[in-house]
């Protein structure tokens, strides 16, 4: 015979369970929600049931525990680099030590009670705003150190890559001038690089490389490091000759311009005649200074033909003028005579002269009266 309660049992039993299940939810989103990160609420919970806030004291815990772990990597690996890998490695570190750090709330630690979990636990801490404050600054310190070794390993590599290139371009060049561009930025950059020497990881990088680069520089070049020294005099006429090349650029030039040429060779060629006899560079400035001068001399070549044809030029256009205006008292050879002199003259007249253009378009006319 069947026992009629027994399904009344089993009701009872599930509805206990779906009781409790409702419970043991409902605490779940009630703790979930005081710990919420909303400051008014867990404080107010902090001071009358701090038990409630263990799952964000335990939250904070493990970040700080976490952070001060890889706070601590990344400054043995930063402070005390041996190679470049290390800043790498120690970034990475020091990146998750931060977002640790910043999961911590900075404000009202002291209203919450961390006893009921440090009673479990065995706190490393104090669970303090001015711990953590202390802990950030310790990472923002070690984030300077990072970026001044990564600005001087930018500044490095950016001076190592121009010499390269000094390096290549030295023995393509065909003259003095050139050479001596090169070598000036080759030793300015090479200057950088000392000025890049200090107690730090690229500081010391920096200092071998400074040593390995000058080296390179003197067998490359043969100049020692006194050469190199005494080899500053020369630097003052490099923009002179430099400033000389620029005005040259163009198909010609009138006379004012040959003439400010002239004045910039000139200005080059004192400056390295400054050179005494007794310094080390005079021997190497005297063979700058020859093609300087040649360079000025060819200036001078193309002023006085420049200042010629501008006068040739006058003349024969009063020549054309008398002519146009005595073109009726002339006879036909007569008229031809002259401006077959004209044309002579105007053939005179050399390219690359600012007279030249105008005297090519006479021509053409002269030729057509002529035929």
């Amino acid at each position: 015979m069947s026992n009629p309660t027994k399904p009344n049992v089993f009701k009872t039993a599930w509805q206990r369970i779906k009781l409790i299940a409702i419970t043991i939810g409902a605490l779940g989103a009630g703790v979930a929600i005081v710990n919420l990160p909303i400051p008014g609420i867990r404080e107010a919970i902090g001071q009358k049931a701090p038990i409630l806030l263990l799952p964000s004291i335990a939250s904070w815990d493990y970040h700080y525990q976490e952070g001060m772990v890889d706070l601590e990597k990344a400054e043995q690996l930063i402070q005390n680099a041996k190679h470049p890998n290390d800043l790498d490695l120690g970034d990475r570190e020091l990146k998750s030590a931060q977002s640790h750090l910043s999961a911590l709330p900075l404000q009202g630690f002291e209203n919450y009670n961390d006893s009921y979990y440090c009673y479990f636990r065995n706190c490393r801490w104090q669970f303090s705003s001015w711990e953590i404050q202390q802990r950030r600054e310790s990472a923002g310190r070690t984030e300077a150190i990072l970026y001044q070794e990564r600005n001087l390993q930018s500044q490095l590599r950016e001076s190592t890559d121009k010499i390269g290139d000094h390096q290549k371009n030295y023995p393509k060049a065909t003259n003095e001038t050139e050479k001596q561009t090169i070598l000036t930025q080759w030793e300015r950059e090479i200057s950088q690089i000392n000025l890049l020497n200090s107690n730090s990881l690229m500081g010391r990088i920096a200092n071998t490389e400074h040593d390995r680069i000058r080296i390179d520089f003197q067998k490359i070049t043969g100049l020692n490091q006194a050469t190199n020294q005494s080899g500053r005099l020369m630097e003052g006429a490099v923009p002179f000759a430099l400033a000389a090349q620029k005005l040259t650029e163009g198909k010609s030039h009138d006379v004012a311009e040959w003439q400010a040429i002239i004045r910039q060779w000139g200005s080059a060629i004192g400056q390295l005649q400054s050179i005494p006899v007794e310094n080390p560079d005079y021997v190497k400035s005297r063979k700058v200074l020859a093609d300087y001068q040649q360079q000025a001399e060819r200036a001078k070549i193309r002023l006085n033909q420049e200042a010629n044809a501008a006068t040739l030029l006058q003349t024969t256009e009063s020549q054309i003028n008398t002519l146009v205006r005595n073109h009726t008292s002339l006879n036909r050879d007569q008229a031809k005579a002259e401006l077959m002199e004209i044309e002579a003259r105007l053939k005179k007249i050399p390219i690359g002269t600012t007279a030249y253009d105008q005297a090519q378009d006479w021509l053409r006319s002269l030729r057509k009266r002529l035929e």
